[in-house]
């Protein structure tokens, strides 16, 4: 399982990364991990090449670690190895940079909420 993926990690996926039984959600598909942690919602997260993640807020705080590829936001440029924090006061718009489907991982300790003006009204509907 040798892609760059910390061994700590690895040990917990069944296959590699571009083997796993991803969910697809549009350009953005995840695979829910280490879900027996009451508190903590913890998902490795592709992200097509060149595409966005609908704009959206924390009900609490993530944590994000890239694990292959980059993306960018407003709060800056985010490549493999780098950490990102959000919170309530974070309303961003992730963008994968071109080149390379990026792979993150992800833990948060509360839901996401769209602010899109348009989509927002998918609030409750739909799991961002």
């Amino acid at each position: 399982l040798d892609q760059g993926i910390p061994a700590v990690l690895a040990r917990h996926l069944p296959a590699p990364l571009d083997e796993l039984p991803w969910v697809w959600r549009g350009p953005l598909s995840e695979y829910p991990l280490l879900t027996d942690i009451p508190g903590y919602d913890t998902r490795f997260f592709r992200l097509k090449a060149g595409w966005p993640v609908p704009r959206h807020t924390h009900e609490g705080t993530e944590l994000t670690v890239v694990i292959r590829g980059a993306y960018r936001d407003n709060t800056g440029s985010y490549r493999r190895g780098d950490l990102a924090l959000a919170d309530a006061s974070v309303d961003h718009r992730p963008w994968a940079e071109r080149g390379e489907d990026c792979y993150c991982l992800a833990v948060t300790d509360a839901g996401r909420r769209l602010t899109d003006p348009v989509l927002r009204l998918l609030n409750g509907v739909i799991r961002v």
